[in-house]
């Protein structure tokens, strides 16, 4: 293949990637948006509070199945990627069983304190969360394939049957934080299983087979300095929705929720588009050439997104306030351009985070 055909081909997956994650980012922001509307202030903010616990779960999915996933699918395990999956699918059950049994006892704890508004999106968060991750994973695993466009068809038909059981609830007049996570909950594992179940079909029949040992072994040597890292990086842009609801209150915490929709968007594009980039590093990380000149390629092409994006925010971002929350947050859309400074960072951050961890460092993005 010659560079030119090449660079097409990373091109063409680019645009499939963005598609994805432009999906499954407006089905987010359509959930909080139709919730933040439909929703009391205070059950707004508790959601908000809620779903911080959920992404403090999937933090540590993500960084002992998905990323060392990344990292080893096209590498180590290209040659048995059958029984790679099957491995890595069994850790999935058994580390979202242990996330959601923590959920229920928390909600249990809240309830008999009186925090009710909390307690249900705890519950519903726990039936939520193994279909939910299911999907984050799946659309991984397709990218470590290099089948983004599977991974874009799943999270469309996770954005239409989602949206489809919000409107239904909300006709029935039956919208609660648990009736919206029961719909994420289904909406998940149809779209989940149906995308695992594509990437398995494709995988090639008559490997040898292997025990788990290994796959344990390898993910938890490269997962435990993940995990770390992810939790350092949940801290500045989640624990202000715990600390505001302590010292302030839920109303508080459902409108700094708010503003930060409206960041969310180009944040889970950085991240698509890094978990395609990271299997691209891995093939590269032999080449330093190569591995250098698609690292800078990668610096200047997440700067620019950027830099337009936090452009077009700052400059419409109070009108896009009030239309999309019909005026209910408009006193602080003023505070919506410190938010901004977020996307400036955040991509340079995605590129030299994932270059360290194509070469197998995840410590040294723990200590950067």
């Amino acid at each position: 293949m010659t560079s030119k055909e090449q660079n097409k081909k990373w091109v063409g997956q680019g645009a499939w990637a963005i598609a994805d994650q432009g999906l499954f980012a407006l089905a987010n922001v359509l959930l909080n948006v139709l919730l933040a509307r439909w929703l009391r202030p205070d059950e707004y903010g508790a959601f908000a509070v809620a779903y911080s616990c959920f992404l403090f779960i999937g933090a540590f999915h993500t960084a002992l199945l998905t990323e060392p996933l990344l990292v080893f699918g096209p590498g180590k395990y290209a040659d048995q990627p059958r029984s790679y999956f099957g491995a890595l699918l069994r850790g999935h059950w058994a580390l979202t069983a242990v996330g959601s049994l923590l959920l229920i006892i928390a909600g249990l704890v809240l309830r008999f304190n009186g925090a009710r508004p909390l307690s249900q999106a705890l519950f519903g968060l726990a039936l939520a969360t193994p279909f939910s991750l299911l999907m984050w994973f799946s659309r991984r695993a397709a990218y470590v394939r290099f089948q983004p466009r599977l991974a874009t068809i799943a999270s469309g038909g996770y954005l239409v049957l989602f949206l489809v059981g919000l409107i239904g609830l909300a006709t029935l007049h039956l919208v609660s934080i648990f009736s919206a996570m029961v719909t994420l909950s289904v909406s998940g594992a149809i779209t989940g299983l149906w995308l695992m179940r594509r990437i398995r079909r494709a995988l090639p029949e008559g490997e040898e087979s292997f025990t788990q040992m290994p796959v344990v072994t390898d993910h938890w040597r490269y997962g435990r300095w993940a995990s770390a890292t992810s939790v350092l990086m949940w801290v500045p842009l989640n624990l202000f929705f715990v600390v505001l609801s302590v010292l302030v209150n839920f109303e508080a915490t459902g409108a700094f929720k708010a503003l930060s929709n409206l960041v969310l968007p180009l944040l889970q594009a950085n991240a698509a588009l890094g978990s395609l980039l990271l299997p691209a590093m891995s093939l590269r990380a032999r080449s330093p050439e190569q591995f250098k000149r698609l690292l800078r390629t990668s610096l200047v092409l997440f700067a620019a997104g950027a830099c337009i994006y936090s452009l077009v925010i700052g400059a419409f971002g109070g009108r896009l306030v009030h239309l999309i929350y019909g005026g209910h947050y408009d006193s602080q859309a003023n505070l919506l351009r410190l938010l901004l400074l977020i996307p400036l960072l955040d991509g340079s951050m995605v590129v030299l985070s994932n270059a360290l961890r194509s070469l197998e460092r995840p410590d040294r993005v723990f200590w950067a």
